[in-house]
């Protein structure tokens, strides 16, 4: 991760870059690079910026996000891009990232879970909103074959797709943060996935939190 992660927004409400901004400075290892209202000055933005990752809300947008973002990854090949969304409902989250954005998150969440998702994204992982996860396991109706996780384990995942950072989860089963990645690498494997994010998609899609809850 960059020693100082450079952030640009891409929102047509200007007075929601205001509020991005300030979030963005109170924390040293961030700057706010700019903003813009429209989808031709996104994309110029990020060019003479190079921002480590773009906030973008999908209201800027004139075509489809496919379309944008390689127009983004032509000007910008190492950007990260996390999707701002205004409902939980707005958009198929799993869609999304099958398109090559690495994390969404709602407008209504709070400024210490935006700062932890342009960090965790930067960082190389996908971000999922704990509210967005929830309504998207939710609704899915995928039944694929059971395997067995060991308890702890179980509740690991449970507090993982509640959107519990690795210190939460570390603090409420009284174990260390460095145990706790540990023990979320485990996880992974087993489920065959890669991060977080694709660790609750699976969960979901096995149907696994309705048999642990």
């Amino acid at each position: 991760m960059p020693p100082t992660i450079r952030v640009c927004l891409a929102d047509h409400h200007r007075l929601f870059h205001l509020g991005i901004e300030t979030i963005l400075k109170q924390n040293e290892d961030m700057v706010f690079s700019g903003s813009a209202t429209n989808e031709e000055d996104s994309l110029r933005l990020c060019q003479v910026r190079c921002p480590h990752l773009l906030l973008l809300a999908l209201n800027v947008l004139t075509q489809p996000i496919t379309g944008f973002l390689a127009a983004l990854q032509t000007k910008c090949p190492d950007i990260k891009v996390i999707v701002l969304l205004a409902h939980a409902d707005e958009s198929g989250i799993p869609t999304l990232l099958e398109k090559g954005i690495h994390g969404c998150i709602l407008k209504s969440d709070t400024p210490e879970h935006l700062v932890e998702a342009v960090r965790r994204v930067v960082g190389g992982e996908n971000w999922i909103s704990s509210h967005l996860l929830k309504k998207t396991l939710a609704s899915s109706s995928l039944t694929q074959p059971f395997f067995a996780l060991t308890d702890q384990q179980k509740k690991i995942l449970l507090l993982l797709t509640a959107g519990k950072t690795d210190r939460q989860i570390a603090e409420e089963l009284q174990m260390s943060e460095r145990t706790i990645r540990r023990k979320l690498a485990d996880l992974y494997e087993r489920l065959g996935a890669t991060n977080r994010a694709e660790a609750a998609f699976i969960a979901g899609q096995r149907q696994l939190l309705g048999l642990y809850q």
